[in-house]
């Protein structure tokens, strides 16, 4: 039991770290940096960007959080990685019924998003 809770962790660790992710705290397992934010989370936030940098990558919860600090770390995100970050994260409980298909506010980016959005009925 120990060597598979030891090849476990080293497997989760090694896989970590093979992806490039920007600079920030580390997080708590279940909470990430939630309660990193404290009471009035835009000071801690600016402290965060003289720590770390314009470009903070912050787990919140489950959720993994990009933030932007600075006009030109967001023009190049914009110019440069617009596809990457184009696509919405759809709730799983409207994808039950494939009720996010048919809706241009929570369905998925794609090549037929910009065509749908200039037809007329």
């Amino acid at each position: 039991m120990p060597v598979a809770l030891f090849l476990l962790l080293k497997q989760r660790k090694s896989r970590v770290h093979t992806k490039q992710l920007p600079p920030g705290p580390p997080a708590w397992p279940i909470f990430g940096n939630i309660f990193d934010l404290g009471a009035i989370p835009h000071q801690t936030l600016y402290k965060l960007k003289e720590k770390h940098g314009p470009v903070i990558w912050l787990k919140l919860g489950y959720t993994n959080t990009l933030v932007i600090e600075s006009a030109e770390a967001a023009a190049e995100l914009f110019k440069n990685h617009d596809l990457a970050f184009s696509d919405r994260k759809v709730p799983l409980v409207l994808t039950a019924h494939d009720y996010n298909q048919g809706s241009m506010a929570i369905g998925r980016y794609g090549a037929c998003s910009g065509v749908s959005a200039h037809q007329s009925s």
